[in-house]
Parts: structure tokens; sequence; C-alpha cells
């Protein structure tokens, strides 16, 4: 005999799972465990789309950024100097401007799902 008392071996056995049939209300719970290819291969393709979709989306932000730098730079050195009220609206208007970009542009990227 065994030293070891029911309630020690049930608490230390498993029994494995049976496959359950498609229409058993806890088949999606085992559909889950099981390891689809197809699935995994969507699911990587829609993360790489996501993560394009946010780099492009920020390069493009930099990219502005990098522009209107360098045309304030030009107007303000070379055609006609920026008083520092100009600077300062100008400068509150690329922070509206940055925080409006990202609230209609980067932060639906980051909120919702791509279905490929």
């Amino acid at each position: 005999m065994s030293s070891f008392s029911t309630a020690e071996k049930k608490s230390n056995w498993r029994e494995p799972k049976p496959d359950l049939p498609a229409g058993s209300p806890n088949a999606s719970s085992s559909a889950e465990r099981v390891s689809n290819p197809l699935r995994d291969y969507i699911l990587e393709s829609a993360r790489t789309i996501h993560r394009t979709e946010l780099t492009m989306a920020l390069l493009r932000w930099m990219l502005s950024v990098v522009a209107l730098f360098f045309s304030l730079v030009l107007i303000d050195q070379w055609l006609w100097p920026l008083t520092s009220l100009a600077r300062y609206i100008v400068w509150v208007g690329f922070i509206g401007g940055t925080v409006a970009w990202f609230a209609t542009k980067v932060v639906p990227l980051i909120g919702r799902r791509i279905h490929p």
C-alpha cells in the first residue's frame, strides 16, 4: 500500500483535459489552448501593421517639425526678423498643433485594433 492518503493523491493528481466537441460550451477555451498557425500569423501581421502605422505617423510629425523650424529660421534670419511676440505665437501654435495632431493621428493608432 501507498503511504499517501486519498486527499494527497487527489491534490497531486491532474487528469488530462479531454478534447471537447465544437458545440460544447467550453469549446472556446479548448480552442484557445490549441495553437493555430494561421491565427498566429494574422495576429503577428496585425501587430506589424500597427507598428508600421505608428512609426509612419511619428516620422511624419518629426519631418513636419524639422520643416517648420527650418522655414522659421530662414524667415527670421534672412527675410523678416520675428519679434518675441511672434516667436511666442509660433511656439504656442506649434504646441497646440502637436497636441491636436497627436490626438487625431497617434492616439487612435494606440487605442484601436487593426483588422487585416
